[in-house]
């Protein structure tokens, strides 16, 4: 059988990583690639500059780096000089696929220990960022992710219930992260964050209505993860390979060095109707509702909505997404005992850059200052 020619970017510890990792059986590495060195040759094979790179036969191009930001960088320097993109194999982005995906985030998660589970906070970027389980009572796990709707919040939810239900059985209470008045209309499949989420958080989850997704092809993505299987041993990439991967903490919470806020636009509350995607979501969201309830009658459920920054407060009158929202909220309640906790316009924290990593997030330091609030309304503390 002819082997796939393979040529290496990068000589740090991604490129020996990935030399280790190759499936020597199915590959050859022809050559080396670096941005910096004017060597000749590498571990006795060519050692070539990125624009020596489109004169050369290859089948792949893996390129290794463990930084995502430079991964990045190269690929698309590549694409610039005439490489095909089908031959370019992002290490970085495709290990950590393989990394995470060899346990889904509940797994990695709860498999760590027995402890009974006091409290879930389930929602998208804002409270994977923004709520820290470190300054909650009991025992609480974050199972946030970037992107995540109401169809993965519940997917994992029940993934908890039949596989980890002794854990949860004495559930005292669960946030759930609503983002903002438009949360009914979103579906992560159906946006161009799709891939993104998969990628970042498991690919076996589910790939719910991505088929339908004009804005991506998932098709190029699945070749890529095979192709990279077939020239990797996917089975030795595990936790004893020490990746530079920035990943949450033991519970889950993934934290944001406080640092220099990012201009990025203020979030306006608006309302964009999207019949059939509203309508798997009210589903969905009393799909969640009965299950906790199902898991403890007693549970103490929060609907939260995070703090955005705000330079200054808009007044709007109007505010039919708001009223919208709640009505919907509101119609619930009459078959649900939950709290509603809106933090939208919370001025203490929203008019102060220094808590917000940028207009959607709060950085570590507002992570914990907004948990500590949460604590004190959830265990009737008083805000000293």
């Amino acid at each position: 059988m002819e082997k796939f020619k393979v040529i290496i970017y990068g000589l740090g510890g991604g490129g020996k990583l990935v030399e280790n990792l190759i499936n020597y059986e199915k590959v050859e590495i022809i050559a080396y690639a670096d941005s910096f060195s004017n060597d000749l040759y590498y571990n006795n094979k060519p050692l070539y500059n990125k624009n020596r790179l489109k004169y050369v036969e290859f089948d792949y191009i893996i390129i290794a780096a463990v930084n995502n930001v430079i991964s990045e960088e190269i690929t698309e320097e590549l694409k610039q000089i005439g490489l095909e993109k089908s031959k370019l194999l992002n290490f970085y982005n495709l290990t950590k696929c393989y990394y995470l995906d060899l346990e889904r985030k509940e797994e990695r998660l709860l498999s760590n220990n027995n402890e009974e589970i006091a409290g879930l906070i389930l929602g998208l970027s804002c409270s994977h960022k923004g709520i820290n389980p470190d300054f909650l009572e009991g025992c609480c796990y974050n199972l946030s992710a970037s992107s995540q709707d109401l169809y993965y919040s519940y997917e994992r939810l029940k993934y908890i219930y039949n596989n980890y239900f002794d854990r949860v059985k004495n559930l005292k209470y669960v946030i759930l992260d609503l983002y903002c008045y438009d949360y009914f209309n979103y579906d992560c499949s159906m946006t161009i964050n799709a891939l993104k989420f998969l990628k970042n958080d498991g690919f076996k989850l589910s790939l719910h209505n991505i088929k339908y997704n004009k804005n991506t092809d998932i098709y190029d993505y699945v070749n890529e993860i095979y192709t990279f299987k077939e020239l990797i041993h996917v089975s030795k990439i595990n936790r004893r390979n020490k990746l530079n991967i920035n990943f949450e903490n033991e519970y889950g919470f993934f934290p944001v060095k406080k640092s220099s806020y990012i201009n990025t636009p203020e979030n306006k509350d608006s309302m964009k109707f999207r019949v059939k995607t509203f309508s798997e979501n009210i589903l969905l969201f009393d799909k969640i509702l009965s299950l906790l309830y199902k898991i403890n009658s007693n549970i103490k459920i929060y609907c939260v909505f995070l703090p955005a920054f705000r330079s200054k407060i808009i007044h709007n009158k109007s505010n039919a997404a708001k009223r919208f929202v709640f009505s919907i909220l509101e119609t619930f309640k009459k078959e649900y005992k939950f709290n509603i906790l809106n933090f939208r316009y919370y001025t203490p924290i929203v008019f102060n850059k220094e808590l917000f990593y940028d207009s959607f997030h709060l950085n570590e330091e507002g992570a914990e200052v907004f948990t500590k609030i949460l604590n004190n309304i959830i265990f009737k503390k008083s805000n000293k």
